[in-house]
């Protein structure tokens, strides 16, 4: 028994429902950390809804019903677009969606009154399909972080891949414009299984983002310092392990700088604990305005402070960690309890040449520190080459 395309449609349009109900459930569960999923699952829904009416309101030629099989599927178009605004936390694109619906609006008003044969039909079904991939591949190609790049992949590959049936369903109504010959029945029949498998990856495709975004908040969460935004402890230590593999390959000079807050403890005694936070944002701060996007800060400890120069020997080193120095002490906090200046000690040690373990540098340059803070406040010690 061959299989019959209106149980086929009304299955995919139920699958697909309880695939929106979980999408839903999922994004709100996950509200306060990601926003979009809850648009995705209304756009899931409106495809359901438009597959059902499709079968239940097919009739031959044209009529009024046309228009309400449309109405879920242009709204589901756009709730997709408004939910990958919403996921990248970019402002909505009113502009793109308008357009998107009045296309949808004025194609399905043709259709109810005017066209009547079942190629025009088909034929402009697939050019608002075409111009929803048009508006969604723009989305998917923005610039998002590294951890989340494999799930834009799979929703510009699903995107891409829509558009790409829609094109090969409009060449073969084009060539069999017969809609109930057998070419055209199996096209018909084609193009809603890969239908239902568009709307089951675009699904995974979501929560395989939502996924992602999960994942790289906690690993942010547990590799980054919470007050100044820099690596933590265990972050800085992945990011030297990860340097010390390239520097295997690729070698190139590098250095590593240790830095202690003078009298730290002293400071916030005599200022308070929240003076003492706006002394160790305003240093991150200025180290970030000093080093390049390349290099790396990590706050170690309550008053200590690491720095990666990459490609930088120990006279480039040096050179940073004499403007840094200066512009901490030129920098003036001002907090509740007064104007704040203070000062800070550095040791900097280079890597030598074709050495690759970061760690020992690491080290070179905390004994460094230790003998700067030792000589008194303010002061900078360059650790002694090694070959």
């Amino acid at each position: 028994m061959g299989l019959d395309l209106r149980t086929l449609v009304i299955t995919e349009a139920l699958i697909l429902m309880q695939l929106a109900a979980l999408l839903y459930v999922a994004g709100q569960r996950m509200r306060d950390i990601v926003r979009g999923p809850t648009a995705w699952a209304v756009g899931v829904l409106g495809f359901a809804i438009a597959q059902l009416l499709f079968v239940l309101l097919d009739t031959p030629g044209h009529g009024p019903s046309k228009v309400l099989g449309y109405l879920p599927a242009a709204l589901g178009s756009s709730a997709v677009l408004i939910g990958f605004d919403d996921f990248t936390d970019r402002h909505r694109q009113w502009r793109g969606i308008s357009v998107l619906l009045t296309f949808v609006l004025l194609d399905s008003l043709f259709q109810a009154f005017v066209w009547t044969s079942f190629p025009m039909q088909a034929f402009s079904f697939s050019l608002v399909q075409l111009a929803f991939v048009a508006l969604v591949l723009p989305r998917l190609y923005r610039k998002v972080p590294g951890q989340q790049q494999l799930g834009f992949k799979l929703m510009r590959f699903l995107a891409w891949g829509w558009g790409a049936i829609n094109l090969a369903r409009m060449v073969a109504v084009a060539i069999s414009p017969i809609r109930d010959s057998q070419f055209g029945q199996t096209v018909q029949l084609a193009y809603f299984i890969m239908s239902l498998f568009f709307g089951i990856w675009l699904v995974l495709g979501c929560w395989w983002l939502m996924h992602e975004r999960l994942t790289s908040g906690l690993m942010h969460a547990t590799t980054r310092d919470a007050l100044t935004g820099s690596h933590n402890a265990r972050g800085f230590a992945d990011l030297l392990q990860r340097e010390s593999s390239r520097l295997a390959r690729h070698w190139s000079p590098t250095s590593v700088m240790r830095v202690m807050i003078d009298d730290f403890a002293t400071l916030c005694s005599n200022y308070g604990s929240i003076a003492g936070d706006q002394v160790l944002v305003a240093f991150a701060d200025v180290v970030h305005e000093e080093l390049r996007d390349v290099d790396g800060l990590a706050r170690l400890e309550i008053d200590q402070f690491a720095i990666l120069l990459l490609n930088a020997d120990k006279e480039g080193a040096a050179t940073v960690a004499e403007r840094l120095h200066r512009r901490v002490k030129d920098l003036v906090v001002y907090s509740p309890a007064g104007p704040i200046w203070f000062t800070a000690s550095v040791g900097v040690a280079s890597l030598p040449n074709l050495e690759t373990e970061l760690s020992l540098v690491f080290k070179q340059a905390e004994h460094a520190l230790f003998q700067a803070h030792r000589a008194g406040a303010d002061s900078m010690v360059m650790a002694p080459s090694t070959t």
